[in-house]
């Protein structure tokens, strides 16, 4: 004999960790992924090379650049932002370089091939539909030469000549 299920078979423990819920929206979805990869790290303040005095004329300014460029990203994003907003705006161009490098000249070429093949099946079409309008065309033209030769020659043999023109 077949029991019902207990109700408490269905139910779940409640020490059970649950998931959280699928964001409902695109936009829910897209912030969630931008969060996962943005992880901006705080920036420390630049300092100049203590042997920069020792330095040769090439290595000083080189490190004057350096300095000045890492001050002046220090000056406008102290907490990495910048960085961050840089690093992740070269990840999502690195992830659409590869398909556009690698895909869109595929497409461009089959495009272009497709487009060929279409002229070429248009020119065979028109050429199919010209053919036998040409083809019909001469046999009328010869058609019309054979019965215009055929009438010149049947009315030379048929000719009379004028009265009065052996007499």
């Amino acid at each position: 004999m077949h029991h019902p299920p207990n109700l408490n078979d269905w139910q779940e423990p409640e020490d059970m960790e649950r998931l959280p819920a699928p964001p409902h929206s695109w936009l829910s979805r897209w912030k969630k992924t931008i969060l996962r990869y943005w992880s901006p790290e705080k920036i420390e303040a630049p300092k100049v090379d203590p042997s920069l005095p020792d330095l040769t004329g090439v290595e000083r300014s080189a490190e004057v650049f350096r300095y000045s460029i890492l001050s002046t990203e220090y000056w406008i994003s102290p907490r990495g932002y910048l960085r961050e907003w840089i690093r992740f705006n070269l990840r999502i161009a690195s992830i659409l370089i590869v398909p556009t490098l690698l895909v869109v000249p595929i497409i461009t070429f089959a495009l272009g091939q497709f487009s060929t093949w279409v002229a070429l099946l248009a020119a065979t079409t028109a050429n199919m539909i010209l053919f036998p309008l040409s083809a019909l065309l001469a046999v009328g033209l010869i058609s019309a030469l054979v019965y215009l030769g055929k009438s010149v020659v049947i009315s030379r043999r048929m000719r009379r000549p004028p009265p009065g023109y052996y007499d």
